[in-house]
């Protein structure tokens, strides 16, 4: 049999209170101990426990504080404060980059629609309907430790974070249990 279980822990405390948090060790601690228990309950099993992403320690800006950024929006971004998609009003799009790169420097990749297609930065499998109309004109991702948020108060009180193209964010935790 095969059995697929998730849970939302430690995500959920390191978004509200850091991946270096007391919190988050506390969590995770927990976790390996309650995991070691249900293993050596079982018997000829194979456990797989990882992640479905890793997590980081985040600077976080608020969008509201880049007047210049917003003036040549269609909406806010949406997605996630690591990788923002960018709806552009026409009359900006050509200067977009200028504008965007003078904001936030190279602390965030900006890519077109048709370069995160292409680089088919969503996965290789098969597109999803509508994924080019929920895309917007360009996407920006992390490169650094930064993450842009909608609003002051999330910024405030979301230090950990991912989503992002950092190194750290790419090493996913993997553990195999054999019993």
């Amino acid at each position: 049999k095969f059995i697929y279980a998730y849970w939302n822990e430690p995500d959920s405390t390191m978004h509200r209170k850091g991946t270096g948090s007391t919190e988050a060790h506390q969590v995770i601690t927990a976790l390996e101990k309650k995991i070691e228990e249900f293993a050596d309950s079982l018997s000829d099993t194979l456990l797989f426990i990882t992640a479905d992403h890793s997590h980081i320690d985040c600077q976080n800006l608020c969008i509201l504080d880049y007047p210049e950024v917003l003036e040549t929006l269609e909406r806010m971004p949406a997605m996630e404060p690591r990788t923002l998609n960018l709806f552009v009003k026409k009359e900006y799009r050509d200067r977009f980059p200028t504008i965007f790169q003078k904001a936030f420097g190279d602390k965030l990749l900006l890519l077109t629609r048709d370069e995160v297609l292409s680089k088919k930065l969503f996965g290789i499998g098969r597109q999803r309907d509508g994924l080019q109309d929920l895309i917007g004109d360009f996407v920006a991702v992390s490169t650094s430790d930064t993450a842009v948020f909608i609003t002051h108060y999330e910024a405030q009180t979301m230090p950990g974070g991912h989503a992002g193209m950092t190194e750290e964010e790419y090493r996913i935790p993997l553990i195999v249990i054999d019993n």
